[in-house]
């Protein structure tokens, strides 16, 4: 059953085939034990596109091959959404180091691609240091591609990619490269014209931009080729998953400003800072001290001498006599207090006592 082509399913009921829905998207779901959690990533997305040609194959035109896709995905180069390096050498060994010194997040092949009846294995042909063809399994190619750790899609432009055994559900190169690791696959399962390639492609990797789940951006790739007048070419491509989200990129972006937030924030023009001269050597301000005054001790000092206190019954010059009975008593004898005007200490007189 695996080898059927699903894509088609037809319903008589809403009179359409299935898959140009985005409600009822057919996905080629691999049951694994190892997860795929969404990569959290800020745009660009980082892909690595290889075009192959070995010289002992039916030739490709790799440059127009190149060109096509490089002008199907310039609106979204320019927008800073994707980030295209290719691949200059499409050998196994370039691919490693490629994958060694950047985080790839999209890995998309053109090329030849086959598959092996006896040994029941996908391949495709990549190139060896000659230039000739080297037939590259699944599996190897998984095992390198996997090792990268950040590539979450793998699209395979090749007849063939997509092909499976009908007694091995790993066999294929697409099976085999999610068996190894990768979320999801995109492989073609019959030969693709290079229009519809380009815009599947386009389509399909604007769609993951707008951060739609892997089966909405290729179920929007289907609905353009269909929208594109192209009577079966829109069930060419075959999606094969082991997340059991489609939902593979967390994409965070900074947000926009509004016109509320420009409301509150204003960024001053340099025509409105202030001018600061900074004086590399200043001189120090006058500052306005008053004068010290001067300040002498007198060596010997001149003791005042400290008046006695009067004698009991003497009258103190210049003061007030306290009548005898504005005085207060003490116990049966009679206290005249007299005060001195420049001192605010009263003294008391007391009479003589026989």
């Amino acid at each position: 059953l695996a080898d059927l082509p699903w894509e088609y399913l037809y319903s008589p009921t809403s009179d359409d085939f299935v898959v140009l829905s985005s409600w009822t998207p057919v996905v080629r779901y691999i049951s694994l034990d190892k997860g795929a959690p969404p990569l959290q990533v800020a745009p660009p997305l980082r892909m690595l596109a290889m075009v192959s040609s070995p010289n002992d194959y039916p030739p490709l035109d790799v440059e127009a091959e190149w060109g096509r896709l490089d002008e199907g995905l310039s609106d979204l180069v320019d927008a800073g959404l994707v980030e295209i390096h290719r691949l200059e050498k499409a050998t196994l060994r370039e691919l490693q180091r490629a994958m060694r010194r950047i985080d790839y997040h999209l890995f998309h092949f053109i090329g030849h691609g086959g598959f092996d009846a006896v040994a029941e294995d996908g391949l495709l042909m990549l190139e060896t240091e000659e230039g000739r063809a080297r037939e590259v399994s699944g599996r190897q190619l998984g095992t390198i591609l996997d090792d990268a750790r950040t590539i979450r899609v793998a699209v395979l432009n090749a007849c063939e990619g997509a092909r499976s055994s009908g007694t091995d559900p790993f066999a294929g190169v697409a099976q085999s490269l999610v068996a190894r690791g990768i979320p999801a696959v995109v492989a073609m399962q019959f030969e693709i014209t290079d229009r519809a390639a380009i815009v599947f492609a386009h389509e399909f990797y604007t769609a993951i931009t707008d951060g739609l789940a892997i089966e909405g951006a290729v179920g929007e790739a289907r609905r353009a080729i269909f929208g594109s007048k192209s009577d079966v070419e829109w069930g060419t491509a075959v999606l094969y998953m082991r997340a059991e989200d489609g939902r593979l990129f967390d994409l965070t972006t900074p947000l926009e400003p509004t016109l509320e937030m420009e409301a509150t924030t204003r960024v001053m023009q340099p025509a409105e800072l202030p001018t600061v001269v900074i004086d590399p050597d200043p001189e120090p301000p006058e500052v306005d001290v008053p004068p010290v005054a001067e300040l002498h001790f007198d060596p010997q000092p001149e003791v005042l001498e400290e008046e006695a206190p009067p004698e009991r019954g003497q009258v103190v010059e210049d003061s007030e006599v306290i009548e005898p009975a504005e005085a207060p008593p003490v116990g049966d004898e009679e206290v005249v207090v007299a005060i001195r005007p420049e001192s605010p200490e009263p003294h008391a007189e007391f009479p003589e006592q026989d």
